[in-house]
């Protein structure tokens, strides 16, 4: 007996081969198959690389994170030192409104520090030393618009005093008032382990006072410093005195007004008097090129440093000991207002007679009132070089957290690229996913079954669609 093979054909692949005697053989074409397992395969890799992206772009977001948190917390901690420190010297305002500070930047104690170099070197010549001083000197200009000072102490505004005739308490004031400012300078400018500090003595004082007596009794209206005056009342304390054109022991400020009135009145307040020193000291310290820088270095002690080593002082026993005094005049139709600021360097080159000197009360310190507003003095110069260095580092703060904060949004803009390539991945598989599994679905359902009828030679009979009615061979489908 012959058999008929029927094959089911589908419209895309072989479905299945049905027979009726031995086991069918179905062949089926795979290639759309595998294709489609290679493309899936694909977006697979595809979006586990662009996962692991976002995962490197997600760490690196974390540690720019953690790094921007650090720097915000560096901007808030300094920003609070430099309000709380500001927020001391606003409440202490009130009490040292008539307390004077220095002001000096990082250039000029760079320059300092440059210049004591030389100034300690023993082989350095004297022309090495003169050009340093004034690189130096040149350096402290800059101070000058630094620092400003105006008295506004009620009782110093009230209280009267005379240009030519200061109570020796009024000299006393004004001399504390000085050296707050000299040491704070030298302070600043880390000097005072190579210079010491000015102390105030009562010799000192004395000597101030008999100096600038002495310039208004002998009527000296020069502008310039009286040196026979000068080392005749130096004599008188026991120290070294020179001849001519010179002198060891006085800085002197003089002011020239013209009173169209004529009246020239000497009595001004000692808030007055305050101002017009704290000015003139500010002037020799930080703008005295007109002076080749004379009254800078006399005043921060440099002048005298060699003094000490060659006494071989020790760093705590290097002192200069201070006095102010005032005197006015007039002359030609104007009024000179003279500060005499007295400092004598506690060295054998300039007391010479040490008994005569210790007489005069030079070595007698004179220690300012411990008072609320003197207290206050030695924290605002405190405080203000912690302000400064507070604000400093608040500054640098801000540069760590700017420098974080660019960083974080590269790393937040590194994230969402990744992410959006990830996205991309996922759907890109999901839609060959969906295809395939909606193509197998598709083509089960909706295909049209063809039977190709193949006759016992092998031959094709032929081949009808399961949906044709004619189709002759539907009983064998039954079997």
């Amino acid at each position: 007996m012959k058999k008929t093979i029927l094959t089911l054909i589908s419209t895309t692949v072989l479905a299945s081969g049905i027979f009726w005697s031995q086991s069918p053989t179905v062949r089926a074409d795979s290639s759309g198959t595998a294709a489609t397992n290679s493309s899936a395969t694909n977006q697979q890799s595809s979006a586990q690389a662009a996962q692991s992206a976002v995962d490197s772009a997600q760490t690196a977001v974390d540690q720019a994170q953690s790094e921007y948190d650090q720097a915000q917390a560096a901007v808030n901690s300094t920003s609070a030192a430099v309000q709380n420190i500001q927020s001391q010297l606003t409440a202490t305002s009130a009490s040292s409104a008539n307390t004077p500070t220095v002001t000096v930047n990082t250039a000029m104690q760079s320059a300092t520090n440059d210049y004591l170099k030389v100034l300690t070197n023993s082989n350095a010549t004297s022309a090495q030393l003169s050009a340093a001083q004034q690189t130096w000197g040149q350096a402290l200009d800059q101070g000058y618009a630094l620092n400003s000072y105006a008295d506004t102490d009620a009782s110093d505004l009230a209280t009267a005093a005379d240009w030519t005739n200061l109570t020796t308490s009024q000299a006393d004031e004004l001399s504390w008032f000085a050296a707050e400012v000299i040491n704070q300078a030298r302070e600043q400018l880390g000097l005072v382990d190579y210079t010491g500090r000015v102390v105030v003595t009562t010799g000192a004082v004395a000597m101030a006072i008999d100096v600038a007596n002495k310039y208004q009794n002998d009527r000296y209206t020069d502008l310039q410093h009286y040196y026979s005056g000068i080392n005749a009342v130096a004599s008188g304390y026991g120290l070294a005195t020179t001849s001519g054109n010179s002198q060891y022991y006085e800085n002197l400020a003089i002011n020239v007004l013209w009173d169209s009135t004529g009246k020239y009145e000497t009595t001004t307040t000692m808030a007055d008097l305050k101002n017009q020193l704290y000015t003139a000291i500010m002037q020799m310290l930080f703008q005295d090129a007109d002076s080749n820088y004379g009254h800078t270095v006399s005043l921060l002690g440099t002048l005298r440093y060699n003094n000490f080593i060659r006494d071989q002082t020790p760093v705590e026993q290097r002192i200069t000991y201070l006095g102010v005094a005032t005197d006015a005049i007039v002359n030609d139709g104007n009024l000179y207002t003279r500060i005499h600021i007295i400092d004598i360097t506690d060295a054998s080159a300039y007391i010479k007679d040490q008994t005569t000197f210790q007489d005069k009360g030079g070595e007698t310190i004179l220690t300012a009132p411990t008072t609320t507003t003197s207290l206050d003095a030695s924290q605002s110069a405190s405080l203000q070089t912690n302000l400064a260095r507070a604000q400093a580092a608040y500054q640098a703060a801000l540069e760590q957290l700017d420098q974080a904060q660019t960083k974080l949004n590269q790393a937040q803009a590194n994230l969402k690229a990744a992410q959006s390539q990830l996205s991309a991945a996922d759907i890109t598989s999901s839609s060959t996913g969906s295809s395939s599994k909606s193509g197998t679905s598709n083509n089960s359902s909706s295909s049209t079954t063809i039977v190709k009828v193949i006759g016992p030679d092998g031959q094709v009979i032929g081949t009808w669609s399961l949906d044709d009615p004619n189709f002759p061979y539907r009983w064998a489908l039954n079997r």
